[in-house]
């Protein structure tokens, strides 16, 4: 039987899902909603949707939402007098003009499809691509590329064409010495808001960005890897990490790692394993895991507690994995089966090795965990390989 004080805290969570969801001004997030995607729920759907994304759409659900008059496959509102926010079926927005902040991925409940919210900014890109480059710094394109579509939160664009090629002649040792990695023209991978990712040979890649907290956590990891092994066999490789240079006053950084296979990019299995990574997080999120967790997370970086801490996380994950295998074996096997028919051999402790690197990131503050920043091992172990953002410092990011 529930406690008088059980009672009140369920009365009361359930009161704050009632007011979220019954409130007059979401009427224009659920009208937009239904307008631009061509759905319709019942007000039991909407309450199940909006507590499984109250983290993400909870402060926003009362903005004034409607369908873009230009891009008529999206509803956009006002966040902030420089910040706005848009809700898309589609993670892949490419629209000009819009510089995309962060991304999270709000779950499907019932006639409710998977949909993405994105928080933007509007900003002219000053990168002229026909801006010419001239023979000295001709074989630095690629860093060219990785600054053209970089941004600064707030702020829009980092850097034009000019700016770009005045960085480029300043700092040519250190981007001489970079090259020394290089085993080929370096080819990009990826693109985002902080920084781009190329492919350099020799089953390496190069990330440039200007985030310190990654930089600060990639240096942390560096040490870690060397000089406490223990707690760092779930770590992808890196093998260097640095600073390039300042352009407009903010530091550009670099590190090198080890090359990971990339997902599947279907949207249906990327669905899957954000739910699943969404699951192990909210285990670890758990308020009992969590304060323990929080008192393991203060004697981290003590060389004396890594064999124990180590136990520790492996009793953990060992825990959260035999609690998801009773509820979500199918979850877990529809995972592995994929990626084994897409041609990898998985580790038969591939679930336990995952969890334990979720509570490593979230033990040395690295919680940026979402599905498009994990790939795949050559040893087939999942691992992420960009899991640290200034945006996601203590909560998990899956």
């Amino acid at each position: 039987m529930l406690s008088r004080i059980d009672r009140l805290v369920k009365l009361a969570h359930i009161y704050e899902l009632e007011c979220l969801a019954s409130n007059e001004d979401a009427e224009y997030l659920k009208d937009a909603m239904k307008d631009c995607f061509q759905i319709t729920f019942t007000p039991e759907t909407w309450k199940d949707w909006v507590e499984a994304n109250k983290n993400f759409i909870g402060d926003k659900l009362n903005l004034y939402w409607s369908v873009s008059y230009i891009h008529s496959n999206i509803i956009t509102a006002e966040y902030t007098p420089k910040k706005y926010v848009m809700i898309s079926k589609s993670q892949d927005l490419n629209y000009e003009n819009y510089i995309i902040l962060e991304q999270a991925l709000l779950r499907a409940v019932s006639d409710i499809p998977n949909l993405w919210l994105s928080t933007f900014a509007f900003g002219h890109s000053e990168l002229d691509k026909n801006t010419p480059i001239g023979p000295d710094i001709a074989h630095y394109g690629w860093v060219y590329k990785a600054l053209g579509g970089m941004t600064v939160p707030d702020y829009g664009y980092l850097a034009g064409s000019e700016d770009i090629v005045e960085f480029i002649r300043g700092n040519k040792e250190a981007l001489d010495k970079l090259r020394q990695h290089f085993k080929g023209e370096p080819k990009m991978l990826g693109k985002g808001a902080d920084g781009s990712a190329f492919d350099i040979g020799g089953n390496n890649v190069l990330k440039i960005f200007n985030d310190k907290v990654s930089y600060e956590k990639a240096k942390e990891a560096i040490k870690r890897l060397h000089g406490n092994p223990e707690l760092a066999r779930t770590e992808a490789m890196i093998y260097d990490v640095g600073e390039i240079g300042e352009i407009n006053g903010r530091t550009i950084y670099y590190y090198i790692m080890e090359k990971l296979k990339t997902m599947p990019s279907d949207s249906t299995f990327r669905n899957r394993l954000s739910v699943l990574l969404g699951k192990i997080a909210f285990h670890i999120n758990g308020e009992k895991k969590k304060e323990f967790l929080r008192r393991i997370k203060k004697q981290i970086n003590d060389p004396s507690k890594a064999e124990r801490i180590k136990n520790i996380v492996k009793r953990v994950a060992e825990q959260i994995k035999t609690s998801l295998e009773y509820t979500d074996i199918g979850l877990i096997e529809y995972v592995a089966d994929y990626i084994t028919n897409e041609g990898t051999e998985l580790k038969p402790n591939w679930m336990n090795l995952l969890i334990e690197e979720i509570i490593m990131k979230y033990l040395t503050g690295r919680t940026d965990l979402h599905a498009n920043n994990i790939g795949i091992t050559g040893n087939g172990e999942l691992r992420y390989f960009d899991p640290s953002f200034s945006g996601y410092t203590s909560w998990i990011n899956a």
